[in-house]
């Protein structure tokens, strides 16, 4: 009796994944759709910056997500650059591209011109968003608001 019991609360189990996983996906290709989109409308919340321009809550969030993860994506390879040469890599980008050793690191460096650019000034990582206060030597903080957590949109 057991067993029947575990195979239908596993098929609601199921069933509320996956109608949670849809309900992302509507949101997910409503917040991408542009204007004049025929699509149903389940947009994430908007806020205005201090100029008054609309930013959309879930884009922002995803930037600052990639920003964070490109950032700890160079801060490895910098960790593994000077692990290997006992010391840190020169300014610039051609150290984790290969450019002088032949072997890369990373497969090209990560920046979002549109939104931030990562930099390396042979002593600290830095991130400069499009808009907003850069920071240097961290991936930036929320109070107040620098680096990855800076405006981007």
């Amino acid at each position: 009796m057991t067993g029947r019991d575990d195979r239908g609360s596993s098929l609601l189990g199921l069933l509320f994944v996956l109608l949670a996983l849809g309900i992302m996906a509507a949101v997910a290709v409503s917040a991408v759709s542009g204007p004049g989109s025929t699509t149903l409308s389940l947009t994430s919340p908007v806020t205005s910056t201090s100029a008054g321009e609309p930013v959309n809550v879930a884009i922002q969030a995803a930037l600052t997500a990639a920003c964070v993860a490109d950032y700890q994506t160079l801060s490895t390879a910098l960790q593994v650059y000077s692990t290997l040469h006992n010391a840190n890599p020169p300014a610039g980008t051609s150290w984790a591209l290969g450019v002088e050793s032949g072997s890369s690191l990373i497969g090209s460096w990560p920046s979002d011109p549109g939104h931030f650019v990562l930099t390396w000034n042979g002593s600290e990582l830095g991130v400069t968003p499009i808009r907003g206060i850069a920071s240097l030597g961290s991936d930036g903080g929320e109070h107040p608001a620098t680096g990855c957590y800076a405006s981007m949109s």
